[in-house]
């Protein structure tokens, strides 16, 4: 699978190669911003009792995204009118709060209405480190404006650390008796597809700004993420 991505990206280079003649013009670009990234491949546990014996169990993958703050470096080279290339390494963390919105509920009596609720939020963090090539195509450049879309690979490598088992038990009367509790830290690698799409205006002859956003699909596992962030140029 990778090696056709890979074949997929030389011929897109290929083609933004004969649209016109190769000029490569480089410019710095820095951008910062924030990400969502939702990490489907990893699982937990729930493991319930009452008085120490099995009441219910359950397991379910972390579908819950984190938001983070993250900083990419790159370097835009032209190619002919339309088509940029650029490298580009990047750099995710933070922290957050799962299973905010799990609850166990028990009716306890009727007369007098006696309900618990109980809810057992966890925190988790990632980080994230990706390194790879943008293709981009210059949709439409009006004065200083310029709207441009663009595809190409990721590498990433993540790291997240969650909590991985919760054990509860309840007493006879749905009372809380104890919670116990398991994290984990996986680390993970994976391909990407980064669909991304700019705003930007040209300042001065060598500076620009430009809002940026993007979508990435990983190749071999579920994660998926996307960020906006505000992007800062300046010609070399």
């Amino acid at each position: 699978m990778t090696i056709r991505l890979l074949s997929l990206f030389i011929c897109l280079f290929t083609t933004a190669s004969l649209a016109g003649q190769l000029t490569w013009l480089p410019e710095l670009e820095v951008t910062a911003g924030m990400t969502t990234y939702t990490p489907y491949d990893d699982f937990s546990r729930e493991i319930l009792t009452i008085n120490g014996r099995p009441f219910t169990q359950g397991r379910g993958n972390v579908a819950e995204p984190t938001a983070m703050p993250f900083l990419r470096i790159g370097l835009a080279n032209k190619v002919g009118d339309r088509w940029e290339v650029s490298p580009y390494l990047e750099y995710h963390a933070g922290t957050g709060t799962l299973f905010e919105q799990d609850f166990y509920q028990f009716i306890v009596s009727d007369f007098p209405p006696d309900e618990r609720r109980y809810t057992f939020p966890a925190a988790n963090s990632m980080r994230m480190f990706a390194a790879g090539i943008d293709a981009r195509y210059v949709l439409l450049h009006r004065s200083d404006n310029k709207i441009t879309v663009g595809t190409g690979l990721a590498f990433i490598a993540r790291s997240h650390t969650y909590r991985e088992a919760l054990f509860v038990d309840f007493g006879t009367t749905r009372e809380l008796l104890s919670v116990g509790e398991e994290f984990i830290t996986l680390n993970r690698t994976a391909a990407a597809i980064p669909l991304s799409a700019e705003l930007e205006h040209q300042l001065t002859a060598r500076f620009s700004v430009g809002l940026h956003s993007r979508l990435q699909f990983q190749v071999n596992n579920e994660d998926l993420f996307w960020s906006a962030g505000l992007r800062c140029g300046m010609r070399l």
